[in-house]
């Protein structure tokens, strides 16, 4: 390999390496169940309570299952504050195990849609999990991350 080339190369992989603790320090791994550093073991409807409480002019909202009447209350208390709210969910999880929290929405004016809105048959599976804040800070919720009492 020619020695511009390998220099290159040995340039590169350093700025890389440089870079990552920077983007690794604005990652966060929690987790409900004991585990080792540095992911931490947390109390996830807290977290996402958090993020929600964080949010001061937008949150779009994306997961799979709905039925924790706390979070759903969050976002509720978003939208008095003057944030904008937007919800989907997945058509599967519109029945009477996510009346409440539903209900909590719808009642308390903030817009949700499953994912047969558009008038489709829906997508087979809205399992996105994400929270999008202030148009900018997102927390990807991944896994069997539900927001649900079934998978705590």
């Amino acid at each position: 390999m020619p020695a511009k080339r390998l220099r290159f190369l040995a340039t590169a992989g350093l700025c890389l390496s440089l870079s990552l603790p920077a983007i690794a320090d604005d990652i966060k791994t929690y987790f409900n169940h004991p585990v080792d550093a540095p992911a931490i073991q947390a109390d996830l409807e807290a977290e996402i309570i958090g993020i929600i409480d964080g949010a001061t002019s937008s949150l779009d909202i994306a997961v799979y299952d709905l039925d924790l009447p706390g979070i759903a209350q969050t976002m509720v208390d978003a939208g008095d504050r003057g944030v904008t709210v937007r919800f989907i969910t997945d058509e599967d999880n519109t029945g009477p195990e996510n009346a409440q929290a539903l209900g909590i929405l719808s009642n308390g004016g903030v817009p949700w849609i499953d994912d047969t809105a558009d008038g489709s048959a829906g997508s087979g599976i809205q399992h996105n999990k994400f929270i999008i804040a202030d148009g900018q800070s997102v927390s990807g919720l991944t896994g069997a991350t539900t927001t649900t009492l079934h998978h705590q």
